[in-house]
């Protein structure tokens, strides 16, 4: 298997916050331009919550980048943790500011990017998904509120649609599963698919921990729509 590395980096964001990530790659591929997976943690918990996840995507001829949310992990803290949920003009600016960082940093390309995220990292990933087309190809939302995510499309003003985009969630899971059909059928073209798991509750990163298939069901999506 080929070596991957693991690289921890800081970048601030338009409205000065720090926001830390770690980047990986494959050793022998550092400089050569490849498409980047974005990997958005849930509410309260950091980038670590990935596990060996970003090595198995990187196995795919990728770049990966995990990042900790404002007021998450090591990254700057926030006043209002719970306004995190709702407010536009806070999280994207996150997700902004590390698209800058991808556009001036070499081996990345920054106009075939994919974006995966649970719960607020999924709202994160619409957003990413429908307001900068021309970098984003694809997401996945696993576990994201309906309302969550249209909060988030309001960062910019007009009416905003997403496209390829793979929604995750499970039947026990309060109204995301509704949420997710209804993100699907209403506010997305295709290519798009909805994978509702019956029989657990989980929510975002524990859903995937209750059903680890899902893991594979994420990777042969973005093998489709990331190219």
């Amino acid at each position: 298997m080929a070596k991957v590395e693991k690289r921890a980096f800081k970048f601030e964001t338009l409205d000065h916050f720090n926001i830390a990530a770690d980047f990986y790659f494959e050793s022998i591929k550092r400089e050569v331009p490849q498409p980047c997976v974005v990997l958005v943690h849930q509410f309260n918990h950091s980038k670590e919550q990935w596990d060996n996840f970003p090595e198995e995507v990187v196995a795919l001829g990728n770049k990966v980048i995990s990042y900790d949310i404002r007021g998450h992990g090591a990254s700057d803290k926030v006043k209002d943790m719970p306004s995190l949920l709702s407010d536009p003009q806070q999280a994207p600016f996150d997700f902004e500011g590390l698209l800058r960082w991808m556009a001036g940093t070499d081996g990345v390309n920054v106009n075939k990017v994919a974006v995966v995220g649970t719960s607020i990292g999924g709202y994160v990933a619409c957003l990413a998904n429908a307001l900068y087309p021309e970098n984003v190809e694809t997401a996945v939302a696993i576990s994201s509120s309906k309302k969550g995510v249209l909060s988030f499309l309001r960062h910019k003003p007009g009416k905003h649609r997403m496209r390829s985009v793979l929604y995750i969630a499970a039947k026990g899971d309060g109204s995301h599963a509704k949420d997710a059909e209804e993100l699907a059928n209403d506010y997305t073209d295709e290519p798009k698919e909805v994978k509702i798991y019956d029989g657990v509750s989980g929510h975002g990163i524990n859903l995937i921990n209750e059903r680890p298939e899902i893991k594979s069901v994420i990777i042969d999506w973005l093998k489709r729509n990331l190219k």
